[in-house]
């Protein structure tokens, strides 16, 4: 479902800035052993508490949403979950150990990595 993410792009074309990449800044276990970031005299659990029900709430809301759209036991139309053909998909999507069914890991590599 669309409005969770920002997709806007920088000038490179890239839905994320070089800033919000993994590897940007100190990994907190190594950088602070103690467990607190930030000034320790300060800390304590009462702050804690609005933001991480802030956080499960919004989690909530994306789990709600998710199974809104994509109801479990329902599956989406192929056209929406893959830029392969549908009818290359059908034995892919039947009832796991039916008759014409197959596994995801037998479907071929598609792209790049195919020429390797």
């Amino acid at each position: 479902p669309g409005g969770h993410f920002d997709t806007s792009v920088d000038p490179y074309h890239r839905p994320q800035g070089w800033q919000q990449g993994e590897g940007q800044s100190a990994i907190e276990r190594s950088a602070v052993p103690e467990g607190v970031v930030g000034c320790p005299t300060r800390a304590n659990a009462e702050k804690a508490k609005r933001p991480i029900a802030a956080i499960l709430s919004y989690l909530t809301l994306v789990h709600d949403e998710i199974m809104e759209t994509y109801p479990a036991g329902k599956i989406p139309p192929v056209e929406k979950i893959s830029l392969r053909d549908p009818k290359e998909m059908e034995p892919f999507l039947k009832e796991p150990m039916s008759k014409g069914w197959k596994s995801v890991f037998e479907l071929p590599y598609i792209g790049q990595i195919n020429s390797l």
